[in-house]
């Protein structure tokens, strides 16, 4: 995650047919404006060029790197940054350890566990959801800012992921159709080839139905134990490798920022890290200070219906991992610089999360900077004409290389006390254990933890 400091509901769509979205030079053209540093790519983007792959073929913007994750298995499977991902992630992905924010990108994968598997945000749901009888279905996840397509039959599943407009999103997934066979001399399934979306396409009147989708132990840590948190939750081999050194671990749950594709993380990768000792630290990486870079950005006028609806999402996101009530969940809050309008915002966020929460039987936590969002919680008594609900635990970023859980001179050591504080005091390490190479954020775990 990057560091600052360092001293709606959801709905699912099931189509009846294929989808209409075109994904021709026109429609190219009018891809969503993201916000940030992706802005200038974007306008370079002027067609669109065909995928093949899994017997399918697929319209993505023609700017936009493909990979083949098979011939690539550390690579880093990123929605920060626009990309084609073709295939399953490998179960040691090399991502760097503070990646933040989403845009628009795609994963497609096939094969049997594809059908079976919804991956909501990258993240393996052991249970496939109960899909109605139609070949192919959507869900569409406001919350965390992506579409979901199943294809059943031959299986296909994609992921597509946006900032704040869905539409480039939606006419990728609208114009996953079957493939004819390859003429000679085409390019083999999963290679990608320029090429403009078919006027059919353009023209295929769509109907599409709505329905609503449903939606260890918490405790605290009794002595500080070493902790790390990295982008992509490590395989179970490097969990094991990796627990004679550490005992606590991050992990990234869900939310409109989180970047990083979470393949190996499920509730059966939660109880098997929980039966060798580890303690867990779940962690939502939601809407951003509205004064910050990201897409996905706290509106102020409706910040505490954000909070809320974040809240409500990283629980049921908690419940799918099988994180059972009591559970602490923190927000990730990045650093933000100290404007009153910023720093209003924030505050009505967090306390509309941390009120959700309560409310529906979990811990709240939040993560941000010692230097701003960790401060201004403890420093703040109310906020738009009540007490400020501060969270239970405080997880602060201060980079001082000091493993101790103070945080001065920023946080009173009478805001939380001792069993409610987790400090990330080192960023951006690459170890290697057992053979087994990540790059993490180093944390003192003394807070909540499940």
């Amino acid at each position: 995650m990057r560091r600052a400091a360092m001293a709606m509901a959801t709905a699912a769509l099931v189509l009846g047919g294929s989808m209409a979205a075109g994904c021709g030079p026109a429609a190219s053209q009018r891809l969503a404006r993201p916000a940030g540093p992706q802005q200038a790519a974007d306008r370079a983007v002027t067609g669109t060029r065909t995928v093949r792959y899994g017997g399918y073929v697929i319209y993505v913007p023609a700017a936009w790197p493909v990979y083949q994750l098979a011939a690539r298995p550390h690579l880093c499977v990123r929605y920060d940054r626009h990309a084609v991902y073709l295939g399953r992630p490998g179960p040691d992905q090399q991502c760097p350890a503070h990646v933040v924010g989403r845009t628009e990108a795609v994963r497609i994968d096939s094969g049997a566990r594809a059908a079976i598997t919804y991956q909501r945000g990258g993240a393996a749901i052991d249970r496939a959801p109960r899909l109605p009888a139609q070949r192919r279905v959507i869900m569409r996840d406001a919350a965390d800012r992506e579409l979901g397509l199943i294809i059943r039959r031959p299986a296909l599943s994609v992921t597509a992921t946006y900032a704040n407009d869905p539409a480039v999103a939606e006419r990728i997934i609208g114009s996953v159709r079957l493939a004819s066979p390859a003429p000679a001399g085409a390019a083999a399934p999963g290679a990608a080839a320029p090429g403009a979306a078919p006027r059919a396409l353009a023209r295929a009147a769509a109907r599409v139905r709505v329905r609503a989708r449903a939606g260890g132990r918490a405790g605290r840590a009794h002595l500080p134990i070493a902790g790390f948190d990295t982008c992509a939750a490590p395989s179970i081999r490097a969990m094991r490798a990796w627990r004679p050194f550490y005992a606590a671990v991050a992990i990234y749950i869900g939310g409109a920022n989180r970047a990083c594709d979470q393949v190996n993380l499920s509730a059966l990768w939660v109880r098997r890290v929980k039966a060798m000792g580890w303690s867990l630290i779940p962690t939502y990486v939601g809407l951003q200070p509205p004064c910050d870079r990201f897409g996905g950005r706290i509106r102020p006028k409706r910040a505490a219906s954000e909070g809320a609806v974040a809240a409500v999402d990283a629980v049921a996101l908690a419940r799918g991992l099988h994180l059972r009530r009591h559970a602490p969940i923190y927000f990730d809050m990045e650093g933000y610089p100290a404007r009153k309008r910023c720093r209003r915002a924030v505050l009505t966020f967090l306390d509309a999360w941390t009120r959700r929460l309560r409310a529906r039987g979990y811990t709240s936590g939040v993560y941000s900077s010692a230097a701003s969002g960790a401060q201004d919680l403890g420093s703040t008594r109310s906020i738009g004409g009540h007490p400020l609900a501060r969270p239970e635990t405080i997880w602060f970023a201060l980079w001082d290389g000091h493993g101790d859980v103070r945080g001065e001179p920023y946080l009173a050591a009478s805001w939380w006390p001792a069993g409610r504080r987790i400090k990330q005091f080192r960023g951006g390490r690459w170890q290697r254990h057992g053979g087994f190479r990540l790059n993490i954020d180093r944390d003192e775990v003394f807070g909540s933890v499940y």
